[in-house]
């Protein structure tokens, strides 16, 4: 197979969600034979390593919609590799009590992080650098406390997964435990527990995508967030339609001008354009203690400098 499509994504994932061994024979029994299958993958998508050279889905993308679906297909698989990681990881079983209380946990398997880089390194992907001042174009809140001794800073003080590129686009955040500092714009508690949006399933707090409420093949039929590192800049979400403080793309993506209509300005009535920027970025609200449900950050788009960050 030199050109994997979502439908391979989607039956990947069904593999790893119904393996039942261990995490000594993961990579063995499932990844390790699904590298020759995936080995086209770099070669077949590698237009979308750049922003420049990466179709344009705001205009209209036509065949590279299901590019995308593909690439969301390999995200739920990696979001499902990491369940044993958070399971293990003293974050909680949230997720799991709210479909069912009465259900038993069942066993999450996940390889190791060098199992995880080697398996999508095969399918053209690198681990990101680690960093140790939060970003939330790089890192997920999967755990956080309050430093007194921090000042403003929040700093990472482990990494629970790895974070992976494909090029300059974000396949997936680092998750990372931080502490924060008490004059911090990161609260603690609201950064854990706030729903965490563009995200298929987290054990330890509530997620939305669009995925959820479809039925069981539509839900695949799902467009993987793009995020960039676009030299001096960071492309949040760049297939979104509603440019936030007048950021705009470049090159073949152009946002509406600033008095275009913003379609969706009544589900965001009571946010202000830094509360949606903030969940825009970070994914959830990590400072606002407004309601964090039924949100609907999926159409904005968002561009800043590339800022306190010595090196991507």
């Amino acid at each position: 197979m030199t050109n994997p499509g979502p439908w391979e994504g989607r039956s990947l994932f069904d593999t790893v969600e119904n393996y039942r061994g261990n995490d000594e024979r993961l990579f063995d029994a499932v990844l390790a034979p699904a590298m020759p299958a995936w080995s086209g993958f770099a070669a077949a998508y590698e237009r979308y390593r750049r922003f420049a050279s990466a179709p344009c889905m705001v205009r209209g993308g036509g065949n590279s919609e299901a590019d995308l679906w593909t690439f969301y297909a390999l995200s739920r698989v990696f979001e499902h590799l990491t369940l044993g990681i958070q399971d293990r990881s003293g974050i909680g079983r949230l997720r799991i009590s709210l479909l069912d209380p009465n259900w038993p946990a069942p066993p999450f398997c996940s390889p190791s992080h060098d199992e995880l880089v080697r398996f999508f390194g095969a399918l053209g992907m690198e681990r990101m650098s680690n960093h140790p001042q939060y970003h939330p174009f790089l890192h997920e809140i999967a755990a956080a406390e309050l430093d007194p001794d921090l000042g403003d800073d929040v700093l990472v003080e482990e990494e629970l997964w790895p974070g992976l590129w494909f090029g300059d686009l974000v396949f997936a955040r680092a998750g990372v435990r931080v502490r924060c500092g008490p004059t911090a714009r990161v609260n603690p508690a609201i950064a854990t527990r706030s729903t965490l949006y563009f995200t298929w399933l987290r054990l330890h707090r509530k997620v939305d995508d669009l995925s959820q409420g479809w039925g069981h093949n539509s839900q695949w039929r799902t467009r993987f967030r793009r995020d960039y590192f676009d030299g001096a800049m960071l492309r949040y979400n760049v297939d979104g339609h509603v440019c936030l403080a007048g950021a705009r793309l470049t090159g073949e993506c152009i946002c509406p001008p600033p008095d275009a209509p913003d379609d969706d300005a009544e589900l965001h009535g009571d946010l202000t354009p830094g509360e949606r920027i903030e969940l825009l970025t970070h994914r959830c609200f990590v400072q606002s203690t407004k309601p964090d449900h039924d949100r609907w950050p999926f159409d904005d788009t968002y561009a800043e400098p590339t800022a306190r960050l010595d090196t991507i």
